[in-house]
């Protein structure tokens, strides 16, 4: 599992070539990768551990912000970036990956988070019902999950909100 999975990314990075045909094998590597985690494979824990979850709650946010950032950076600075050496531009483009991770937290808790609250709020009106989490199908689905996820990685802490939150969230829209 985890070990294809790695071989799977290391052998795409490794054969990845600017030629859309030369890059046909990479693209299969890294299907094999994607494909193994997307099945649940954790990486050995790796995908579990809290900062990896943050990135996952804030990925939306990384995608639409990425970008903007890394333009703004090198194509606004072009002529100036033409005189750094690859060391100093390779250093920038890490602090510009955090830059891009702090714009897109904050942007999750100021603007993504709210407004799923209050989608859940407006769904919950829509349908005429409220999901209450004292219902004894809610405490009873929290109780499965808290012990599907003990059992599975020896804790439940941090792990259960999200799931949690996850499930909320499908339960409101499948009941609309």
């Amino acid at each position: 599992g985890s070990f294809v999975a790695v071989a799977g990314l290391l052998a795409g990075l490794a054969l990845w070539q600017p030629w859309p045909t030369a890059s046909l094998l990479a693209m299969a590597c890294l299907m094999v990768f994607f494909t193994c985690v997307a099945s649940g494979n954790s990486l050995g824990g790796l995908l579990e551990k809290p900062g990896a979850l943050v990135l996952g709650e804030i990925s939306f946010g990384i995608y639409v912000f990425h970008g903007i950032v890394l333009f703004a950076f090198f194509d606004g600075g072009r002529t100036a970036l033409a005189r750094l050496p690859v060391l100093a531009v390779s250093a920038a483009t890490i602090a510009l990956a955090v830059v891009a991770v702090l714009i897109a937290a904050s942007m999750f808790l100021l603007v993504e988070r709210p407004g799923m609250a209050m989608g859940r709020t407006i769904a919950r009106k829509l349908v005429g019902e409220r999901v209450r989490r004292e219902d004894a199908v809610w405490q009873q689905l929290r109780g499965t999950l808290e012990g599907m996820l003990r059992q599975r990685y020896g804790r439940s802490d941090g792990l259960v909100p999200i799931q949690l939150r996850r499930i909320e969230d499908l339960h409101v829209i499948s009941s609309a």
